[in-house]
Order: structure tokens, then sequence, then C-alpha cells
């Protein structure tokens, strides 16, 4: 046997095993479960302290009413579950967070296994969250009465005593205050209530103002001037009576009265003994009012910001508070959900959208929207949720307003779940598209192409001559004509 014939049995040989390999591999890939696909994008990569930061994304195959896992790790700690975003019909999720602290984390979103459909992690998103903090806060509560001819000294302080200049309007002759540390100083030449506003900003030019009632005495005045000690008060529940009484040092004798604001509704303040009452006739708050003592004698006076807050009575509440988008010709089911016992569904105001019913037992919503029109129609409602109260209770009810758009379509949906392998020096095409064909533009919204490569937004072509080798991932996303967009995440290998 010459060398040629050896070599090409020894390459036969190795192409056979090769192909037996290869297709064990592929009954092998064959019968594992298909993976979930999860994209995460983040508003912004540089959120600061106490910034709403959103997050959203995709899963597919689609999942709707299943949950997925929005998680962070920082510095020296593992995985920790924020929030469990539902995915909504269309298997896409959103979620909200504020950050504590500065510093770098990693988010991720994990879709676990489910419907056939094996567990999947999102790709991770490294922010770096920075130290701004929020605004400044005046944390001194009232400023202590002066007595004319004697020295007074009061001090101004904010939350977190962060560096910054101070002002004051309105502060009664001879009293002054230092711009660095807050404190108003000096010796009263005047009797009276004064309207004082301090001011602060801090380094980052962040300001903030509150306002306060200074009232000097004569000198020689042998006892306190008034001074409310009411600093806060209890909340109320609507239907239900209520009381409290407001304090003043030395039970002095004067007059209440509500100087700025309005006390919840079906309340009233009696001016002589300061007692708040009445049964409130309606839910909300906190209310905000203050409240001012004048004594008799004197004539000097105290003021009190407060608030009350009025309770809903004990009853249904009604737990939708949105509801997802629907499609000309494609079938829609909602069930409203409630708390609170058994009860019927209806509608108190506006209506459903055209070939949509409301069913008054389960509070379905279902049917098959038929408004023809070539942009999105929203309708609005009030959906009211009434529990029988029987022979001896009324009934009780809740009420939720809602919406529901209706698009002229379905939503685009990319076709392609993959693009081929490229090659460094040779000329590379491949062309995005979506179901249906729709049109719109097409845009590279998170990481970039390979070196040499460029998307074309109308066409959705990606072109051009790869220079250098490498795996390149990044996230395409179309807008259809009418704004609805789909996204999809894809991994390009440039070969050398």
């Amino acid at each position: 046997m010459n060398s040629t014939t050896a070599r090409a049995r020894l390459l036969t040989a190795m192409l056979m095993i090769a192909g037996t390999f290869s297709v064990g591999l592929v009954a092998e890939s064959a019968t594992a479960a298909p993976k979930f696909r999860v994209t995460l994008s983040v508003s912004d990569a540089t959120p600061a302290v106490g910034q709403l930061l959103r997050l959203s994304g995709k899963v597919t195959p689609a999942a709707p009413g299943k949950r997925v896992k929005l998680q962070g790790r920082a510095a020296g700690t593992g995985w920790v579950t924020i929030a469990r975003p539902r995915l909504s019909q269309r298997s896409t999720y959103k979620a909200s967070f504020r950050f504590p602290r500065a510093g770098s984390v990693t988010m991720r979103v994990v879709k676990p296994a489910s419907g056939g459909s094996a567990r999947d992690v999102s790709p991770l998103r490294r922010l770096r969250v920075g130290g701004g903090a929020s605004a400044p806060v005046i944390v001194t509560a009232s400023l202590p009465n002066g007595v004319v001819g004697t020295p007074y000294s009061a001090t101004v302080e904010t939350a977190d005593r962060r560096p910054g200049q101070f002002a004051a309007l309105g502060l009664p002759a001879g009293l002054s205050m230092d711009v660095q540390d807050g404190t108003i100083t000096g010796t009263p030449t005047t009797t009276g209530s004064s309207s004082v506003t301090v001011y602060f900003r801090d380094a980052d030019r962040r300001t903030t103002s509150k306002a306060y009632t200074l009232t000097v005495a004569p000198a020689g005045i042998a006892r306190p001037l008034p001074d409310i000690t009411t600093t806060s008060l209890p909340n109320g529940q609507n239907a239900a009576a209520y009381s409290t009484t407001l304090g003043i040092t030395d039970n002095l004798a004067g007059k209440w009265m509500v100087t700025a604001g309005t006390l919840p509704t079906g309340l009233t303040l009696n001016t002589t003994t300061g007692v708040i009452s009445g049964t409130p006739t309606a839910t909300g708050g906190p209310t905000a009012f203050t409240v001012t003592f004048t004594e008799t004698a004197t004539n000097f006076s105290d003021a009190q910001a407060l608030s009350i807050r009025v309770a809903a009575a004990p009853g249904p509440v009604v737990t939708t508070t949105s509801m997802p988008p629907g499609y000309v010709g494609n079938p829609y089911s909602v069930t409203l959900l409630a708390n609170g016992g058994s009860g019927t569904w209806s509608l108190s105001t506006g209506t459903l959208p055209t070939g949509l019913s409301l069913n008054p037992a389960t509070g379905v919503i279902s049917g098959t929207p038929t408004t023809p029109s070539p942009t999105p129609v929203t309708s609005s409602f009030t959906v009211t949720f009434t529990v029988p109260g029987g022979l001896l209770q009324p009934d009780r009810s809740d009420t939720q307003p809602l919406t529901i758009k209706i698009d002229p379509e379905s939503a685009p949906v990319v076709s392609n779940s993959s693009l081929p392998d490229a090659f460094v020096g040779k000329a590379f095409r491949d062309t995005l598209t979506t179901a249906s064909n729709r049109a719109g533009t097409w845009a590279i919204t998170s990481g970039s192409l390979p070196a040499g490569l460029s998307l074309k937004s109308s066409t959705g072509e990606i072109s051009g001559v790869p220079g250098v080798a490498g795996t390149a991932s990044f996230v395409v996303t179309f807008t259809a004509l009418n704004g609805q967009t789909d996204t999809e995440d894809f991994t390009l290998l440039v070969k050398p």
C-alpha cells in the first residue's frame, strides 16, 4: 500500500468517526428541552442614589402570566431577588427600582423553567450607582420663643447636616442667622409674632425652605409663651366617628383656628377646646392644614402644621389597576381581580372597546376587538365590584378606573433568531426581517456590531467586511410605523 492510499484511508476513517460523533450530538441535543431567551434593558447605566431606574425585557418563547426574577448583586454579595414581575400577554416585563446607596452593582433577570422550556438568564447589566444625594430637608420642627432684652439662640438643622449655606427672612429685630451653621442669635428688641422663612442651599445648589412662627414676649414675662404640643394626629376612617384633642402648654386659655388648608370633609375644630371631631365622609389624604392657638391674655400665638389621612371603611378592594393592550381581530380575555368577598362586577362609567364585554359574575372582560382604525384606540371606563351586605348591612363596593388600548394590528415580531458566521476580510451580508414584512426602522439598541459591519435602518441589512476576529453580542430593535416595537438578541461570530 503506497503512502497516498494510506493517507486516503486514514482521512476516510476520520470523517466517518467525526460524522458519527456529530450525529450523536444532534440526537442528544434534539432530546434536550428548548431554552428560554431573556432580554434585559435598563433606562440608565449610571443612575444616582434615589433615582427611579426602569428595567424591561422580553421572554421567548412566550410565557404570559408567568413570573421572572429580577436580581442584583453587589461586590462581595450573592444574587438577591429584588422583584418578581409578571409577564404580560406579549411575554414582556417591566420593573422599577431605587438604589439606596452608591456603588457598582450587576443586574440580571432569571426565567425559571416552565411549559417544557428550560431556565435561562438574561445578559448581565453592570451599573454604576452615583452618590447623588436627594434634595436637602430641614428637620428642625419649630423655633423657641424669645423675650425682649434676653439673649436668644436657636439652631436650624438639615436631615444629614450636609455642607451648605443658610438664610432667613422675617427675623424679629435684633436677631440674625449664621449662614454657615444655621444658628439664630442676638437679643430681641420688639415684641410680637413674626413669620420667619429659613432657606438652605447645599454644595450642589439644591435648595429647600421651611416656614416658622417666632414670638417675642415682653421683658419680665413670668410664664412660658403658648406652645402647641400636638405634632401629629391619628388617622381616621371613612364613615367612622373621629375625635382628638389638640394640646397647648399649661392648658392656656385662648382660641383655636385653622389658618391654612382645610380639615377632611366631615370634621370640625372646636375653637374653645381644641377638639377635632366628626365623621369623615370621604377617603384620601393625608389632608394637610395648619392650626393656630392665640392666647386670650397676651394675644401671643403659636402655629403647627398637621395632617389627617382618612382610610376607606372595611370593604372590597379592586386589585386590578391596569389592562394589557388588545389587537383588532385577536381574541382578548382578562379577569378582573378584587378581594373582600364574593360579589358582582359592573361598568359604572365609560364603555369597553367594540367587541368586548364584561361578565358580571366572573369579572372576565373578553371578546374579539373589532374597532376599525388606522391608529390605536384607547377606551376609558370604570369598573365597580359590589359585595352584597345582606339584611343588616348595606352593600359595599369599590371602583377602579381602567383603560384598554386596541392596536390596529398585532405587534411586530422579528423573524430572525440567529445570524450566520462571518470571516475576517470577506464580505458579509444578511438581512433581518419581521413576520408579515412589516414596514419600519431597525436600530442597534444595546451592544455593537463587529468592526467593519453596519446595519441599514430602512431595510434591516447587516453588511460590510469584518476586520477583527471575535464574538459580538448586541440587541436589535424594530419599530413599526405605528410605534410598536420588538427586540431580539443576537451573537455574531467573526472567524479568522
